[in-house]
């Protein structure tokens, strides 16, 4: 048994030598990289000791065939590597569902005691502990990527301040979560004083449903308001697995509904009705390969004939299982695509192409 386990050890350090730059088909490299925002070297506190050897070229690994066994073997300045490939490549290597995969979280405190930090990540649906990796130099860092390799085994941590659509986080107690962010605001087409019936979208929380009673005043404010598609500021509070809002304010300012309009949501034109289940109806996209679902509370007066096109985004019902989501089914996409809309389609329609396999 030790003679084996010694083995295998030995040929992963072999494994990982003939990652050297040279060594590899270029073919293997991560494909589709996004044209998406990611963080800026200026705001990132790495952790890289200088006297760590780089031991390949990142533009060698396939991000796709990575094993967790391979980034064991890894030392701290390689896995910070692997993680920034993960950020910055397509969403298909970004948000895979087999281990190992890349999460992210809030810094929620730090215990003196032990000197950890305890973070709460969306994917993982809870808090974890970590060791504290933040340099000197930016020890107020308040947001973490890393590398799951399995359960409970997390490594390569790069930190960095919380990403422009959060605004604040306010940890009441151990079970109760509250975060202030943007969001995007859809509901279904005929649904639009529904409250109960609307969802929104952030692209570190994920897909929310919205609490009754919630936009109350922004809509004593705004009575006459277009909220398909609006990009508005919201409290959402972590309950039973999920986070659910509790509350939402428009915005006026269309430079920053522009600014934090979000990266992960992306338009299909070619679904196509396949079955109803309990809760869902479920459509087949081609450009995806992929089923994608949407609650029934969620078609409101849309018909699932052609011409179709759904607004959709990556979900995580448990950390390993990925699931195309669609907020928003529109059956009638030339009277729905207005003039005002027409950035917005354009956008989402560019986005999906880094989808497609």
């Amino acid at each position: 048994m030790e003679e084996a386990r010694k083995k295998r050890i030995q040929m992963l350090k072999m494994e990982l030598d003939a990652l050297k730059s040279g060594q590899k088909p270029t073919g293997l490299v991560a494909r589709g990289k996004t044209s998406y925002p990611t963080v800026s070297p200026d705001t990132v506190a790495t952790v890289a000791p200088s006297g760590e050897p780089l031991r390949f070229n990142i533009n060698d690994l396939d991000l796709g065939t990575l094993r967790p066994e391979l980034l064991e073997m890894m030392n701290d300045r390689e896995l910070l590597e692997v993680v920034k490939a993960f950020m910055e490549s397509n969403p298909r290597f970004k948000f895979k569902d087999d281990y190992p995969f890349l999460a992210e979280g809030m810094v929620i405190q730090k215990d003196y005691t032990t000197g950890d930090l305890l973070v709460f990540s969306t994917r993982l649906r809870q808090s974890i502990r970590i060791s504290d990796q933040r340099p000197a130099e930016n020890r107020h860092a308040d947001y973490v990527y890393f590398l799951v390799l399995g359960d409970g085994r997390f490594r390569g941590f790069y930190f960095t301040q919380h990403p422009p659509h959060l605004i604040s986080a306010k940890f009441r107690s151990a079970t109760e979560t509250v975060i202030h962010c943007f969001a995007l605001l859809c509901h279904p087409i005929g649904c639009q004083s529904r409250e109960d019936r609307w969802i929104c979208w952030n692209d570190s929380l994920g897909m929310m449903p919205v609490r009754k009673s919630a936009a109350m005043h922004a809509i004593k404010k705004q009575p006459i308001w277009d909220k398909q598609l609006d990009i508005v500021s919201i409290a959402a509070s972590y309950e039973m697995g999920g986070f659910v809002v509790t509350k939402i304010a428009g915005i006026t300012n269309s430079k920053d509904k522009e600014r934090h309009f979000p990266d992960e949501v992306f338009l299909i034109e070619d679904a196509f009705f396949t079955e109803n289940r309990s809760n869902d109806h479920v459509f087949y996209s081609k450009a995806l390969k992929s089923e994608i679902l949407i609650a029934k509370t969620q078609i409101g007066m849309a018909s699932d004939t052609p011409p179709i096109e759904l607004i959709v985004a990556a979900t995580f019902p448990t950390p390993e299982r990925q699931e195309f989501r669609a907020l928003l089914i529109i059956s009638d996409p030339s009277n729905f695509w207005k003039r005002d809309k027409e950035a917005i389609r354009e956008s989402l329609a560019n986005r999906t192409d880094a989808y497609r396999i």
